[in-house]
């Protein structure tokens, strides 16, 4: 980042994940509770706890990224290229990240976050 700083970095980078690891567990909820399990609420109140941590998270980062005057704008598909526009205190920067790269850091925080003391 030309504009921001490595803490600027990260929150920008969590302001991206969290939507999507939000949206995977929102998914996988949907399937958990129609696959033919004898014993579904433990899975079902791991992951509905998951997700209420990553809300909380995620409204931490938004109320950090406005105190600091960085926006980002929705993320643009190209390929093999997902492609960000910041905006850091007035300043437009674009980030690019590769799906591959996305899916794995996507994976990463989805084991942080459903590995977490309950």
């Amino acid at each position: 980042m030309l504009y921001g700083d490595e803490e600027d970095r990260r929150l920008v980078v969590r302001s991206i994940l969290y939507p999507i690891v939000f949206t995977i567990f929102t998914r996988d909820l949907t399937v958990l509770q129609q696959a033919p399990l004898k014993l579904h609420r433990p899975y079902v109140h791991l992951l509905e706890h998951a997700m209420g941590r990553m809300t909380r998270q995620l409204r931490d980062v938004r109320k950090e990224m406005k105190r600091r005057q960085i926006t980002v704008t929705s993320g643009e598909t190209s390929g093999d290229v997902t492609r960000y526009s910041i905006f850091i205190r007035g300043y437009e920067e674009e980030m690019r990240f590769p799906n591959a790269h996305l899916r794995n850091l996507a994976e990463q925080l989805m084991h942080h976050v459903l590995l977490q003391k309950l």
